[in-house]
C-alpha cells in the first residue's frame, strides 16, 4: 500500500505549473499552511512585475554577464534554502526564489541579442528560449518530482540550488559583440 502522502499528491504532480513543486515542497513535506503558501505565491508573482524593471535597470548599470551571475548565486541560494526546516527560511527563499528566477530574463535576453549578427537574433532568442524552457519546464520539473518520489523535494531543491551557484562562472565564458559594463557605453548615438 502506497504512503497517504504519496496518494495525496499524485494528482498534483500530474498537473505541474510553475511553482508546483514548491508548493508541494512547502505544504506537505514542511507542513506550511496552503492558503499561506498559495498567498505567497501570488505575491511574488505580481511582485515580480517590479522585479523585472530593477533586473533591466541592474543590467544597463552593470553589464548583463555580472547581473547573470549575481542572479543565478543568489537564485542559487534561495533555492537550497527550500531545504531549511525553519519556516521563516522557508516563506523568504520561496518569495525571493521566484523574484530572482523571474529576474533572469532581461538579462538573458539582451545576452542573447548580442551573441549573434543583428539578422540571426529571431532564431538566437527561439533557440535559446526553446532550449531554457525544455530544461526549466521540462526536465527539471521531472527530476524534482522523482526526488519527490524517491527520495524528498527538499533534496531535488537542493540539488537545484547548488547546480545554479556552480553554474554562476558561465557566463563569463560567453563572448559578446558589445559588452556593456556600464550605462555610457550602452548607447552609442552619431550626431
Amino acid at each position: 500500500m502506497s504512503h497517504p502522502k504519496r496518494r495525496s499528491r499524485q494528482p498534483l504532480i500530474k498537473g505541474i505549473r510553475a511553482n508546483m513543486h514548491t508548493i508541494l515542497l512547502l505544504v506537505f513535506e514542511r507542513g506550511l499552511d496552503q492558503a499561506l503558501v498559495n498567498t505567497l505565491v501570488g505575491v511574488s508573482r505580481i511582485s515580480g512585475l517590479i522585479a523585472l524593471l530593477f533586473a533591466g535597470y541592474l543590467v544597463d548599470r552593470f553589464g548583463a554577464k555580472t547581473v547573470i551571475c549575481a542572479i543565478l548565486v543568489s537564485a542559487g541560494i534561495a533555492t537550497a534554502a527550500l531545504w531549511a526546516r525553519s519556516k521563516a527560511i522557508l516563506i523568504v527563499a520561496m518569495f525571493f526564489q521566484s523574484l530572482l528566477i523571474v529576474s533572469f530574463f532581461p538579462a538573458i535576453l539582451t545576452v542573447a541579442a548580442r551573441i549573434a549578427p543583428r539578422n540571426l537574433h529571431n532564431l538566437t532568442v527561439s533557440f535559446i528560449l526553446t532550449i531554457g524552457y525544455g530544461f526549466g519546464a521540462g526536465n527539471l520539473p521531472l527530476l524534482l518530482g522523482w526526488l519527490g518520489d524517491h527520495a524528498t523535494f527538499a533534496l531535488g531543491f537542493l540539488i537545484y540550488g547548488v547546480v545554479l551557484i556552480a553554474s554562476s562562472a558561465l557566463p563569463f565564458l560567453i563572448k559578446l559583440k558589445h559588452d556593456v559594463t556600464s550605462p555610457h557605453t550602452l548607447y552609442h548615438f552619431k550626431s
